[in-house]
């Protein structure tokens, strides 16, 4: 009784009107989590309990009262800004950490290690009955933080249709998952995550860009097909698309 009082306590100071059964949800999933730190993130869809330290999920209640918009809305000047403070505290506090990502369900920054990683990319193919992710060359991309290099890995299959909100941020509209690894996490284990995709070869390699209209060029060059284009640079707050 007490944890129910003390959530419907936290959710009056939110803007959301949750209903009771979120309530108990998150109450009970509280109880089970005793001893651990807990954050509470709160969006119109969902109430995420998790591990500020891990970044581990604790509780996920969603709202059954809420419909999904039509558009799903990605503002670049916020995303960057939001990637770039990201970074800086993977950096300095996640230490024993390889790679950060977006979670495209909870919207939320989570940390992993590489054997974590690896665990993860079986799981995905599992899903899939069989197929395993896709990885394009031209999806390994390198960027350039105060200095410090990272590499973005984007993966993908058929059945993707969440927008990469890392990939927005440097002006590509890219749907699948983005990993962002330490410099010296992904040289050392290349091989090891190759082994576990469906590892594609593109018409340009790793220069290879589409357009909004599907049309393929080469990055460098700026050529497409069937129409003229021309290369955009973006640097804003140290984050550079290297």
């Amino acid at each position: 009784m007490a944890m129910k009082m003390f959530v419907r306590e936290e959710f009056k100071k939110t803007k959301h009107n949750y209903p009771e059964c979120m309530v108990r949800e998150v109450a009970e999933g509280l109880l089970k989590a005793q001893g651990r730190r807990a954050a509470m993130m709160t969006e119109d869809d969902r109430v995420l309990i998790y591990d500020p330290d891990s970044g581990e999920v604790l509780v996920m209640s969603k709202n059954p009262n809420y419909t999904n918009p039509k558009h799903n809305t990605i503002h670049i000047k916020e995303e960057n800004d939001r990637l770039y403070r990201e970074i800086k505290d993977f950096d300095k506090i996640h230490t024993e950490e390889d790679i950060l990502y977006n979670h495209n369900v909870f919207d939320q920054y989570m940390v992993l290690k590489i054997d974590e990683m690896i665990d993860e990319l079986h799981s995905m193919n599992k899903r899939l009955g069989g197929k395993r992710m896709r990885l394009n060359d031209c999806d390994i991309r390198t960027t350039k933080i105060n200095g410090k290099k990272y590499y973005r890995i984007t993966f993908h299959h058929e059945k993707s249709e969440t927008p990469s909100r890392v990939e927005a941020v440097f002006g590509h509209m890219v749907y699948g998952f983005t990993y962002i690894f330490k410099e010296q996490a992904f040289k050392q284990n290349k091989e090891r995550i190759l082994a576990c995709v469906e590892h594609k070869q593109t018409e340009f390699g790793k220069n290879t860009r589409w357009d909004i209209c599907g049309n393929v060029y080469d990055k460098k060059k700026g050529n497409k097909k069937k129409k003229k284009g021309k290369k955009v640079a973006r640097k804003q707050n140290g984050i550079e698309d290297a």
